[in-house]
């Protein structure tokens, strides 16, 4: 050990004396000891598993077997059915071996076929340290193995044994040598004969049984599968159950202790090897064995968790883990934990989806799990496998909660507005009411607030639902929960599990030529519609008329040739145009591929950047949008063969030059679409996305993480290039990644039942408005029709109502109680849209209005270029609020600083509401004080931003902690005493808070100590109720007269305060 002191020092004995801290038996040899087998406990240095611990193990587990038997198994466990160098098939076969068992005769009482258990997996639940085991738990340091074939041999650092089989191989670096993690991700390859060696170098057999390869060099430390390249070596950082403090009570843990407490404590190993490897086929065909991701096994652990500990109601939540991270694997590995579990393997299982892709993905994922598999192939099939009572999973997309089978073959046709197809979603019956149906829900903020998800709800109404997200937004929540785990995407970006995207803001110089003349030909045009119906079409179509222009589309289309070709091209990568309508793709198409050719000729006289011009002469380009029906126009219906688009899709995500795995021609790099290919579509080998339609919320999250998948070492980011201004938008939808607003969401969840009360309410007066003031009954549509069509101010009053009752009849979806009014609504809405065809114009079209204006807009817009308007920056900086200030105007900067002092205050709001409160209303006052004064304006906003940032550091804190501590002073003082300053309270007043804030604070520290107390909700209401006890003592009472009929809610908002303060692991 003398050539390697530092590495022994720092890292191995270390990690050695925490494994026997956890309850492993270890054996640390030394130089001398390393080279004698038996001190490994073999007869030779070719023996990979410890044979005789083996034994031992099938004996104590399985004592009816005989010696004979145990000789006999131990030669199954090591015959191999592949040759040498397939490492993963014989990796998985042994996998099914230690996970199953085997089997053999029970030669005492006859019966044949037994089962034999290599591993006892009730450890994964009931583990409590090594003198209450059956199982052997054995680490060796400096494991000799002898290379098959020489006289050489591999010598791993540590080797992890569960019952003499070495499921664990870890490689240690000293932390002062250059490079100590790449050092040790090498030795492992060369362990497993995988660095391309002419010659064996390493020992394979070890690896049949390997569930997971580390490298650590203390600070640093990572893991994988054997399948696993260099850039799949990940840091488990979160040791979940386990709070850091927990790990290293002197200081802040290393991620090779995280990683040890983590994954290798004897029933997190035994868990992570039962219920979360899977062996996947990718795409490209290939076949990889997956270890779980730290939130992967940290989110399916809390989902277990509520399902056995949570009161019935508070079971389900949603897990928010954006998108990129593996939530339809995170749902498998739920559903396997399930199955090995003796306390929930009785659970029905139903997965739902909205794609067919999500629906055949997730099919493929099941495979991994040991529950019979069913896909529910129509409505009556669904209601069948629903009402069946066995333990099974059930695959379904959710327009199968409610779409008529007769209506089927007019799935793609255009509707036309009829009663008759208006009520082709029928409500389901209640089919099971048993509470021991899990529900799982992936991207529900695609699907889970309409008929259809209610009628998933209502046919099975105590069933546990479970949200799954990478986009959350305040009605999943809401409807589904809290947040039972969260991973944002700057936590998946950190973690190398995205890339970053950056953000580049382009501007369109262009002018118009003759405001007057464009101003008459509007006129002449749309003159003989009314004021009101002019508005609208200059609403609706100016914009889009503009986006549209053949001209304006030129020139961004020549910005995007540049950049694609010189920034993405390059590197091998492809790249998608979103256009605003069908009609803009189809102009984006038209105009690149007139550019390519002329750019490659460019390219051909002067190349500075040595572009593969060959390749690029292959580019082939793609217009993609859906079909609008027989009457689409001419020229777009090319573009809408759903089978000739699945090829092109296909050939997209290959690499260039290759070919899909359906035979797509992989020379396609470039995709224009306006609405598809914009969720749910995942091509690593995208990496730029130009964005020319506005987008807000989840659907533009949704619409740029096609970007940020990871896809070899040469992408190190994706790129999103906005011709259209969405920077607000974008900060509005990041927003949400801001753990603060998740905590706001929670806080702010909705009284369901005002809102089913409101509806009911809003029902019941447009139904007695019908009968009383219009006349009619709800039956006798056409009588209602007619009488709207004739009177102006009887139809404004009924579309008043209706846009009501529409508004609650969508916030109460999906909760089943939205049903009763299903018909009925459907019905009104039938109303609404007749009356609006009759009574409009008969000469008003808007689809020629679009194509009028946009005529408009072309004859007298002059376009000059494109600006970039903001330089590349990424999306999660905290320099993107300040894109491009310096070259700005004072209005412009006051804008964007007003922009970012709000969103700061909202996302900080939660965590201090007495200063930001006090911050905000100051806001409002600057605003006001210098309204259209810009350069003052800048100033003060200026300054005030500075006050923020520096919080009440130059505050009176009284002894509190200003971060942590101060803020429950302030929340108090602001509850009891309104806006009064802490200046103007009396000593006796201010005496009285500090000492409930100091009791409140001891309460928090000492409760919130225990684990997992922020998922225990007994916990939580003893903490409530004990603050609630020292809100109503005599002392509060005296200067707070009515804190009785408030206490509850003070607590609460002191409850939430706590959260953000002492509800974090680390």
């Amino acid at each position: 050990m003398a050539g390697r002191p530092s590495e022994l020092m720092y890292v191995e004995t270390p990690l050695l004396e925490q494994l026997k801290k956890l309850g492993w038996t270890v054996v640390q040899l030394d130089d001398s000891e390393k080279h004698d087998p038996q001190k490994s406990f073999r007869e030779s240095f070719s023996e990979v598993v410890i044979v005789s611990r083996l034994k031992a193990a099938l004996k104590r587990l399985n004592p009816w077997l005989n010696d004979v038997q145990i000789d006999d198994l131990c030669r199954q466990i090591q015959d191999y059915p592949h040759p040498l160098k397939q490492v993963l098939e014989n990796n998985e076969e042994v996998y099914d071996r230690i996970t199953e068992g085997l089997s053999a005769d029970n030669e005492e009482t006859g019966e044949i076929n037994c089962p034999v258990r290599l591993i006892d997996w009730t450890d994964v639940d009931a583990y409590d340290g090594p003198d209450v085991t059956d199982n052997d738990f054995l680490a060796i340091s400096q494991y000799k193995i002898r290379i098959p074939g020489k006289e050489e041999h591999i010598i791993p650092d540590i080797v992890l044994f569960v019952n003499g089989l070495p499921l664990v191989v870890i490689e240690c670096k000293a932390p002062d040598i250059t490079e100590p993690m790449a050092e040790g991700i090498d030795q492992l390859m060369r362990y497993q004969n995988r660095r391309g060696a002419e010659e064996p170098e390493g020992v394979p057999e070890l690896f049949y049984f390997n569930q997971i390869v580390m490298s650590t060099c203390f600070h640093d430390c990572r893991y994988s599968s054997i399948t696993g390249g260099v850039s799949h070596f990940m840091e488990w950082k979160d040791a979940y159950p386990y709070k850091l403090r927990d790990i290293n009570p002197n200081g802040k843990p290393s991620a090779q202790e995280i990683a040890v407490a983590g994954m290798l404590e004897p029933s997190h190993l035994l868990d992570i090897v039962q219920n979360f490897i899977a062996y996947k086929d990718e795409d490209s065909g290939i076949c990889v064995k997956l270890v779980p991701r730290y939130m992967q096994y940290r989110g399916a652990y809390k989902i277990i968790e509520r399902l056995r500990n949570a009161t019935k109601g508070e079971k389900g939540g949603t897990l928010w883990h954006t998108q990129g991270t593996g939530k339809t694997l995170t749902m498998m590995f739920v559903i396997r934990k399930m199955y090995n579990s003796f306390d929930l393997n009785n659970y029905k299982v139903v997965l739902i989806v909205d794609r067919k892709d999500l629906q055949t993905q997730m099919f493929k994922t099941t495979k991994t799990v040991k529950y019979a598999i069913n896909i529910a192939g129509s409505i009556d099939g669904l209601k069948d496998l629903i009402k069946n009572t066995a333990s099974d999973v059930t695959v379904a997309m959710v327009h199968k909660f409610g779409e008529s089978e007769k209506n089927k073959d007019k799935k793609d046709k255009k509707k036309s507005g009829s009663l008759e197809q208006r009520t082709s979603v029928s409500t389901f019956p209640v089919l099971n009411t048993s509470d021991r149906i899990l529900v799982m829900i992936e991207d529900t903020h695609r699907s889970e607030y309409s008929e259809l998800a209610a009628n998933m709800w209502k046919s099975m109404p105590n069933s546990v639902k479970v949200a799954f997200t990478g986009t959350p937004i305040t009605k999943t929540v809401d409807n589904f929960g809290g947040y039972i785990d969260t991973y944002t995407m700057r936590q998946a970006e950190e973690d190398g599990i995205v890339v970053e995207i950056k953000y580049e803001g382009r501007a369109t110089d262009s002018e118009i030529t003759d405001h007057d003349a464009m101003n008459h030909a509007f006129i002449d045009i749309f003159g003989y519609l009314d004021d009101e119906e002019q508005l609208e079409i200059l609403g609706k179509y100016t914009v889009r008329g503009y986006l549209e222009a053949q001209e304006v589309i030129n020139e961004k289309a020549a910005d995007m040739i540049d950049h694609y070709i010189n920034t993405v091209f390059a590197n091998g990568f492809k790249a998608q145009i979103v256009g605003v309508s069908k009609e803009a793709a189809y102009r984006y198409k038209k105009a690149i591929d007139a550019l390519l050719p002329k750019k490659i000729e460019e390219l051909e006289r002067n190349n500075p950047n040595h572009i593969d011009i060959k390749q690029l002469k292959k580019l082939k380009t793609a217009c993609i949008i859906s079909s609008g029906g027989a009457n689409e126009d001419a020229h777009l219906k090319q573009y809408t063969n759903e089978s000739e688009n699945e090829m092109i899709i296909d050939g997209f995500k290959a690499p260039f030059g290759e070919t899909g795995l359906k035979g797509g021609d992989g020379n396609y790099g470039i995709l224009i679409v306006t609405a598809m290919l914009l969720t749910g579509f995942d091509a690593p080998v995208e990496q730029v996305m130009y964005l020319d339609k506005k987008l807000t919320n989840h659907n533009l999250l949704q619409a740029i993480t096609r970007v940020n998948r990871t896809c070899g070492a040469n992408k190190k980011c994706g790129y999103l290039v906005d011709y259209v201004g969405i920077t607000n938008h974008l900060k509005d939808a990041l927003a949400d990644y801001a753990d603060a607003d998740r905590d706001e969401i929670m806080a702010s969840l909705r009284d369901k039942s005002k809102d089913i009360d409101a509806l009911n309410t809003a029902y019941n007066e447009i139904i007695q408005f019908l009968n009383e003031k219009v006349g009619y009954a709800l039956s006798q549509t056409s009588d209602i029709i007619e009488e709207l069509c004739l009177d102006e101010e009887l139809r404004e009053e009924y579309n008043g109502r209706f846009s009501v009752m529409s508004r609650l009849f969508d916030r109460v979806l999906p909760n089943p109680a939205a049903l009763e009014y299903s018909e009925d609504y459907k019905t009104l809405a039938f109303i609404r849209e007749s009356v609006a065809k009759v009574t409009r114009n008969p000469r008003f079209s808007n689809k020629d209005a679009s194509k009028k204006v946009r005529a408009i807009i072309e004859e007298y817009l002059t376009v000059n270029g494109v600006d970039m308007e903001i330089a590349p920056i990424s999306l999660l900086s905290d320099d993107f609020l300040k894109g491009g200030q310096s070259k700005k105007s004072d209005r412009a900067v006051s804008e964007e600083i007003k922009y970012a002092v709000r969103e700061f205050i909202n996302i900080n709001m939660p965590k201090d509401p007495e200063l930001y409160a006090r911050l905000s209303e100051r806001l409002e006052q600057i605003l006001e004080e210098f309204k259209n004064n810009w350069a003052e304006l800048r100033k003060a906003l200026e300054q005030l931003r500075r006050d923020i940032k520096a919080g009440r550091a130059k505050e009176n804190t009284y002894g509190y902690d200003a971060t942590h501590e101060m803020p429950f002073l302030g929340l108090l003082k602001t509850e009891f005493f309104g806006k009064k300053t802490f200046e103007e309270l009396s000593d006796e007043q201010m005496t009285m808070m500090k000492n409930l804030t100091d009791d409140v604070l001891n309460r928090f520290k000492q409760e919130t100590v225990a684990v997992n107390f922020w998922n225990n909700v007994a916990l939580q209401q003893e903490l409530r109720t004990y603050i609630i006890k020292q809100l109503i003592s005599p002392e509060i009472k005296k200067f707070v007269p009515d804190i009785v009929k408030r206490r509850k809610d003070i607590a609460q908002k002191l409850m939430e305060l706590g959260y953000q303060h002492f509800g974090r692991d680390d």
